[in-house]
């Protein structure tokens, strides 16, 4: 695991499980308020707004020129994604002023991202919205020296817990074939000629769900940042909610069963729920009151589907998931909230039915209700094996 600290950031900132249903302004006035009775808070977020990736350039794409169009270079994170996460972490500050002191203190807070340049620099910009003084608000060009912050990014062959690239066999299987499945059901379900119309104009093949997400991110990506959208996007033709829908599948797709929920979330769940534990012990060492995780859209959807959500989601730039402990009258409760953007202050409880209250649970609860998804390294690696079925016996740290 290596580790990026922040020298100064003015460089970087120039710039079964449901979702309840409320609308922004009622989430707001439930949710946002300082709450003194969290001790914890662990926060998965995605990057924030970047340059499409090489994979989603496309044949006839008319913003392909890497020295015209993405000067950061494909995939690197844009000066609206550093203005995102700094906002999240201005949201993160606020929400916790009353958990997270605001000199920083190498005990209270642990920072993790994939090995990525866009997710290194979106946890520097959440960094920088935590810890910054306000007067950098409304003054830009300040000199400003942040405190020095380590970011623990984890090299991509060993992740297991955020850009799941660690070699497992049995999780790949398990996603070749659920892709295979979705292709098939859209085309019964008469997508066939969504494929076809994207084959027609963008000068590539696309035959899969995959690459019909490429396409549609790429589009999206421009659209954000001021760019004409291509003529065959216009008009009714254009089958819109049929892209956003097959583009969505390759998200659901990564946590579809049983078996890819606990290979590839939970490690993740693992470790949140193993640091709430011992948060209440009193044996979580260091003692931290929040763990940041810097990620990817994959790691945001993988979570949520993990926890039980059933419906396709396409996380956007800055979304979160934000676990909370807290402590009432000596009795400890786990919150959990996907928050959508970073831009938006919403956050919608994630509600457990298993769960005695509507939107909390007790951590005996929230562990119980979980623990199908734990799993130590060691059983981890063993369920990886092509051709092992079902679960190691027992949880072992």
């Amino acid at each position: 695991m290596s580790v990026v600290l922040i020298v100064s950031l003015l460089p970087l900132l120039l710039i079964g499980r449901s979702v309840s249903d409320c609308d922004d302004i009622e989430c707001n006035q439930i949710e946002e308020y300082p709450d003194s009775s969290v001790v914890f808070s662990a926060v998965i977020f995605r990057h924030g707004d970047r340059a499409p990736e090489l994979p989603e350039v496309y044949a006839n794409d008319p913003y392909k020129s890497e020295e015209r169009y993405w000067p950061g270079g494909f995939g690197n994170l844009l000066k609206r994604g550093r203005q995102r996460e700094y906002t999240l972490g201005k949201f993160l500050r606020h929400r916790y002023s009353m958990l997270l002191p605001e000199t920083y203190y190498y005990h209270d807070i642990n920072v993790t991202s994939s090995d990525l340049d866009r997710t290194i620099t979106s946890a520097l910009c959440v960094l920088a919205g935590l810890y910054l003084p306000q007067a950098y608000d409304h003054d830009m060009d300040s000199d400003i020296v942040a405190p020095v912050i380590p970011v623990h990014a984890i090299n991509m062959n060993n992740d297991m817990y955020i850009m799941f690239k660690k070699n497992c066999p049995r999780y790949a299987k398990e996603l070749d074939s659920a892709r295979e499945l979705k292709y098939n059901e859209t085309l019964s379900q008469g997508m066939g000629p969504v494929y076809d119309y994207l084959t027609k104009y963008t000068g590539q093949t696309i035959d899969c769900i995959t690459d019909v997400n490429r396409i549609h991110t790429a589009l999206l990506i421009q659209r954000e940042q001021g760019y004409p959208a291509p003529a065959w996007t216009q008009g009714p033709q254009y089958p819109l909610q049929q892209i956003e829908y097959i583009g969505g599948l390759s998200f659901y797709v990564r946590a579809n069963s049983k078996v890819q929920q606990r290979l590839a979330g939970g490690p993740l769940v693992t470790k949140i729920i193993d640091a709430m534990l011992n948060k209440r012990n009193g044996s979580l060492s260091p003692d931290y009151k929040m763990m940041l995780f810097s990620g990817h859209d994959t790691t945001v959807s993988i979570i949520l589907h993990t926890l039980g959500y059933d419906k396709v989601v396409k996380p956007d730039f800055g979304s979160s998931i934000i676990f909370e402990l807290h402590c009432i009258n000596n009795q400890y409760y786990v919150k959990v909230f996907f928050k959508p953007s970073g831009f938006s202050n919403q956050m919608i409880p994630v509600q457990f039915p298993s769960c005695h209250l509507p939107t909390m649970c007790s951590l005996d609860e929230f562990k119980a209700v979980h623990e199908h998804l734990r799993i130590s390294i060691d059983q981890w690696m063993h369920e990886c094996r092509d051709g092992f079925e079902g679960m190691s016996n027992g949880f072992n740290k």
